[in-house]
């Protein structure tokens, strides 16, 4: 099923064979981020729902218009182009990478997975804070 595969896409719950590529070629361009915002929609409301209904009211309006905003941000980039962060990451791989990764081995797909994961946390926390 679908959704099943997209939410455990979504959660790291898939095996990098079933991910891994074995040519940096045959790369396909989807749009990750376009395809979780129905996922990331469907938690919010739930979280919302399960709220009320144990009346337990904890989420702030304005983190969850942060959310979103950052959401749009994010799908923006897109519309303004990734030609330049692309650039900076292989000047950035060209001049200062200390290691070369194995392009299809499981623990660079570990590694990356963790690691953006890592990233991703920090600017969803960093977008939270108000002081």
């Amino acid at each position: 099923m679908q959704i099943l595969r997209d939410i455990g896409t979504l959660f790291y719950l898939i095996s990098p064979s079933e991910t891994a590529i074995e040519r940096i070629e045959d790369i396909p361009k989807p749009n990750y981020v376009v395809k979780a915002i129905p996922y990331f929609l469907t938690f919010f409301v739930l979280e919302y729902v399960v709220q009320v209904l144990k009346n337990k009211r904890k989420t702030r309006i304005n983190d969850g218009i942060t959310s979103l905003a950052t959401g749009l941000f994010l799908v923006s980039n897109d519309i303004l182009g990734k030609g330049t962060p692309h650039y900076f990451y292989i000047k950035v791989y060209e001049n200062w990478s200390l290691v070369d990764l194995p392009w299809n081995s499981p623990v660079t797909w570990w590694l990356a997975a963790i690691g953006v994961d890592f990233l991703f946390y920090w600017i969803h926390r960093a977008s939270h804070d108000t002081k």
